[in-house]
């Protein structure tokens, strides 16, 4: 937001973004940084500039790569050695299946489950929403995709996925779809976070409550960034609804983690596959 604002002040020639150089970013920070600030940077005639120690620390360990080139071992031992951290750039629907399969495959194979056919589906509905939402619901034809899996602790096995778009807010496609432009940031997200909510005409509204859902069981967490709100669920299976003042994500974001080791969860998915059900084998 400081970026932005300062853009709009015409004595100001030069913006540029520092940052310590002994500060050691995680990889999605990294990722998601690198995105937002060449993406100003692409759009502002190179007025913002990226302190070159900061764009050397986050570009010798992020790859951003065409969509078509997305191919990931669902192997989770070797997804864990492979260091590098690579995003790739969707245009329009094409080849997202490629993510999604890999998504759902990474998450298949870290629960127990007596329907593993239908829990796929279940999986799929979800990551595909959302890759779905980014290409119907924004007027850009670009997804910006993001996955890794990490060691926490030592021992918690972590799969990170953000997907990006820089096109029409939830917000604005919210108060479009009631014409209504009061509507609050936060009450739009909250809104389009709820079952069978959809401003797309025909189905829709199942994916992010699903995705939702699932988190909360498998105590993972979630943030959703758009325009001037925000949406978090946190590890307690807690949800926020905020509204930002003094910050805007100029398009959506939606970041999730959670837990592919010792997944104690049982998943089954109802008939429709508009929700699903959950207990833990200590119930058992």
């Amino acid at each position: 937001r400081v970026i932005y604002r300062a853009l709009n002040i015409p004595n100001i020639k030069k913006i540029t973004v520092r940052c310590p150089n002994t500060i050691d970013y995680d990889k999605m920070t990294q990722a998601y940084l690198i995105n937002v600030l060449e993406k100003i940077n692409n759009t502002t005639c190179n007025k913002v500039f990226i302190n070159k120690n900061f764009k050397y620390l986050i570009r010798t360990k992020v790859q951003k790569k065409d969509g078509s080139l997305y191919h990931k071992d669902t192997n989770i031992a070797a997804l864990i050695k492979d260091r590098n951290l690579e995003y790739y750039v969707f245009s329009g629907k094409e080849n997202t299946e490629k993510p999604i399969e890999h998504i759902s495959q990474l998450l298949a194979q870290s629960m127990p489950s007596f329907e593993p056919d239908k829990i796929k589906g279940f999986l799929n509905t979800t990551i595909g929403e959302i890759f779905s939402n980014s290409n119907n619901h924004s007027d850009q034809d670009k997804v910006y995709f993001i996955s890794s899996v990490e060691i926490e602790n030592n021992q918690d096995i972590i799969l990170y996925v953000s997907i990006i778009d820089y096109g029409t807010t939830i917000a604005a496609n919210v108060r479009k779809y009631f014409n209504n432009q009061n509507i609050s940031g936060d009450k739009c997200i909250d809104w389009a976070v709820q079952p069978q909510h959809t401003t797309r005409q025909g189905s829709g509204g199942h994916g992010l409550p699903m995705l939702i859902d699932y988190l909360i069981k498998t105590k993972g967490i979630l943030y959703i960034f758009s325009g001037d709100a925000y949406y978090a669920v946190n590890k307690d299976g807690e949800k926020y609804c905020k509204s930002i003042p003094d910050g805007v994500f100029l398009g959506t974001s939606v970041a999730f983690k959670v837990k592919l080791n010792n997944n104690a969860f049982i998943l089954l998915c109802n008939e429709d596959n508009s929700k699903i059900d959950s207990i833990t084998l200590d119930d058992i």
